[in-house]
C-alpha cells in the first residue's frame, strides 16, 4: 500500500508531462507564404483565469509572421511577447496567434509555457482583423 502512495504521483507526474509533450510545436522559419501580411488585435484578448491557469494575456497591436512548421504559420507582437498572471504574480513570456494552414481565419493562439515547450490554445473569438 506504501508503494502505491509512493508511485503514484510519480505515474501522475509522467502522464501531465506527456499530454504536454504531446502538444509540443516545433516553429522553424517561413517557408511558404503566409496567409496574411499581419494580424491586427484591435483589444488585448486573453485565455486562462491566473487562478487554476494562468492567465496569458495578448496586447492590442500588430503580429507579424515570424515562423512556420508543417501545421501552421505563427504570428506575433514586436518582441514575441506576451504577459502571464499566476496567482498574484505578473510575468512575461513569448507567444501569438497560431494559423493553421487550411484555414480561412486563426482559431488559436500559442504561448511558451514550462519548460520552454510552445504549446497551442483554442482561442476564436480573438478581437482581430487581417491584412492581406
Amino acid at each position: 500500500m506504501n508503494s502505491i502512495r509512493t508511485i503514484g504521483p510519480a505515474i501522475l507526474a509522467g502522464i501531465s508531462l506527456s499530454s504536454c509533450a504531446a502538444n509540443k510545436l516545433n516553429p522553424g522559419p517561413i517557408s511558404s507564404k503566409p496567409p496574411a501580411t499581419a494580424i491586427v488585435a484591435s483589444s488585448e484578448f486573453s485565455i486562462g483565469d491566473g487562478f487554476i491557469m494562468k492567465k496569458f494575456i495578448y496586447p492590442a497591436g500588430v503580429y507579424q509572421p515570424i515562423h512556420e512548421d508543417s501545421k501552421a504559420h505563427y504570428y506575433a507582437p514586436p518582441g514575441e511577447q506576451i504577459r502571464v498572471k499566476d496567482t498574484g504574480m505578473s510575468l512575461g513570456t513569448q507567444g501569438g496567434i497560431y494559423w493553421e494552414k487550411g484555414l480561412i481565419a486563426p482559431r488559436k493562439v500559442y504561448f511558451t509555457g514550462n519548460f520552454g515547450i510552445k504549446l497551442p490554445w483554442d482561442k476564436s473569438d480573438m478581437p482581430i482583423s487581417i491584412k492581406r
